[in-house]
């Protein structure tokens, strides 16, 4: 059943044909700007490596990590809110489906959707046109699925919080993203992040969604460096995955006793 799921999340995802065209270009653009950007700045500071980061590096960062937004842009807690509000939600409850699996498999999909429509054009854009590098670690993909599954849990307690909250999801949905991209390493590498900032980041999930793919995909985690961020992950996706599970416990009590 899951697995129609995704199916039919992919599917939907086929539908908004002239998005797909829009956001695949927006995506390249972006990443000519990133490519204007990063060699003014090294042109700028008139050296080959900024914290370890060569010209070539960076843009291999930039190049994949254009590819990882597509899990923060997730529309899941929109979804959750919408069941919410229009008492939906009671329909999914007598299905034989756990609420959180069914829209991780949701997510599945669409992620699916994105890497083999968008992911695909923009890594062949910037293999030609950038030059990037391949990924210095087959460790990268599981790096990669990791980040997923930590994303969603975030996006997941994010939407849940509408059966508490009686207006819009919007503002909780919007905080999450900017933190997200501001403290994840996704826009900027953490290496170049002042000390302070840094610290803030490493003890937040964040950073375990986008950098350490990132970092393991250029080279600047290698060997034992690599299997402890990969068990910081690990770590997180447990808290994060506990914490999910009590918070919808407690969601689906509250949609009971007043649904009756």
């Amino acid at each position: 059943m899951y697995k129609e799921i995704a199916l039919t999340s992919f599917k939907e995802e086929i539908a908004y044909r002239v998005e797909f065209i829009v956001s695949l270009l927006g995506a390249i653009i972006q990443l000519v700007v990133f490519w204007f950007l990063w060699n003014a700045i090294f042109k700028a500071y008139g050296a080959e490596t900024l914290k370890g980061f060569t010209l070539p590096i960076m843009l291999t960062y930039v190049s994949i990590a254009a590819i990882l937004t597509f899990y923060n842009r997730s529309m899941i807690e929109y979804l959750i809110e919408e069941d919410v509000k229009t008492g939906f939600i009671s329909v999914i409850l007598t299905k034989p489906v756990s609420y959180p699996i069914f829209y991780l498999f949701r997510e599945i999909g669409r992620i699916s959707f994105l890497f083999l429509t968008r992911g695909l054009p923009i890594i062949l854009f910037a293999f030609l046109f950038f030059n990037i590098s391949a990924p210095s670690s087959p460790l990268f993909f599981l790096s990669m699925a990791l980040g997923f599954f930590i994303n969603y849990f975030l996006i997941f307690l994010t939407g849940i919080w509408s059966f508490w909250n009686s207006g819009s999801i919007w503002g909780i949905r919007y905080s999450r993203i900017v933190i997200s991209e501001a403290l994840s390493g996704l826009i900027i590498p953490i290496y170049l992040f002042p000390s302070w900032l840094s610290n803030i980041a490493y003890v937040l999930p964040f950073q375990a969604i986008y950098s350490t793919p990132l970092l393991i995909y250029v080279g600047k985690l290698s060997g034992i460096e690599t299997f402890n961020s990969i068990f910081i992950q690990l770590f997180w996706i447990v808290c994060l995955g506990a914490l999910t599970a009590f918070a919808w416990k407690r969601a689906e009590k509250k949609t009971v006793v007043q649904g009756g």
